[in-house]
């Protein structure tokens, strides 16, 4: 994993290669305060590459470095490294039930943003600048403090009506099909599991909520269902997963065409009467 220090050399190196429109462009975005959403350097490191002794004596450096953190959005899953700013998305404001969703797509080597319903064209396009699913009013209000704003969405400000209480059970709902599912379930357990994942989803939906959770429910469902030897079951929550994943990522999304690829071998393996297939890896497609 990169050092603070080395992260912070690298942003620093790569602002100063922007031409100078660029410049003024990334100059223009808000950031939140420097001291709470900067995590502390390895000043050490830091001194051996450049001529001060922490990031703090410099004003424009911290500048350059609360923007990027503020506005940045991670590209990988994996590595909160893989990141990059994008002037335009970062200038879309947040809701906890965003009506868009945002994702890196590889294979156009741009961002993207899906609506994830049907938007009036008078209606903002609203992201989720954390995650928010499986998060209550309090939680969502801490996460967003160094943001410096109160969200003032229907989950956020319509509390008396069940909001907090699907999403706090959506978080416990979660942990639980965790449990069933760890090690070697029985097929009790797993039933179980399959129909904890239907429940998430209705409350998911309820809160009208698309994103890369529901993806990831659906496909959970479906490899239950393919351990149990249920093809047919399998193939209705693969189905599921593909429409969500078109709706989040889009059509052209390497993820969509994985996701498809694998409903096609679902559906031959339940004509065909073969063995099931587990979720194809990327090299797979």
């Amino acid at each position: 994993m990169k050092s603070p220090a080395s992260v912070f050399t690298q942003l620093s190196h790569n602002y100063q290669q922007l031409s100078p429109a660029a410049k003024s462009l990334y100059d223009s975005l808000n950031h939140a305060p420097p001291s709470t959403v900067i995590p502390e350097p390895d000043c050490s490191a830091l001194s051996s590459r450049h001529d001060f002794a922490c990031p703090s004596e410099h004003p424009t450096l911290l500048r350059i470095l609360a923007t990027f953190y503020t506005n940045h959005f991670l590209l990988d899953d994996l590595s909160p490294y893989t990141a990059g700013l994008f002037p335009t998305i970062s200038r879309f404001n947040h809701s906890c039930v965003p009506n868009a969703h945002w994702a890196w797509n590889p294979t156009r080597n741009r961002m993207t943003i899906q609506t994830t319903r049907d938007v009036a064209a008078d209606v903002e396009l609203m992201i989720a600048y954390i995650p928010v699913t499986t998060r209550t009013y309090k939680q969502r209000e801490a996460a967003l403090q160094p943001y410096e704003f109160s969200c003032g969405c229907e989950a956020c400000l319509n509390r008396e009506l069940g909001s907090d209480e699907r999403r706090a059970r959506m978080a416990e709902t979660g942990e639980r099909i965790a449990k069933f599912v760890d090690g070697a379930p029985t097929r009790e357990e797993l039933e179980i599991a399959r129909d904890m994942v239907g429940g998430f989803l209705e409350d998911y939906e309820v809160e009208m909520l698309a994103g890369r959770e529901g993806v990831a429910k659906c496909q959970q469902a479906a490899e239950i269902s393919l351990e149990m030897g249920e093809l047919p079951s399998a193939v209705d929550w693969a189905e599921r997963m593909v429409e969500r994943m078109r709706v989040c990522f889009g059509e052209d999304h390497g993820e969509y065409e994985r996701g498809k690829l694998w409903l096609e071998r679902l559906r031959a393996s339940v004509g065909s009467g073969g063995p099931s297939v587990g979720f194809l890896e990327e090299s797979e497609v």
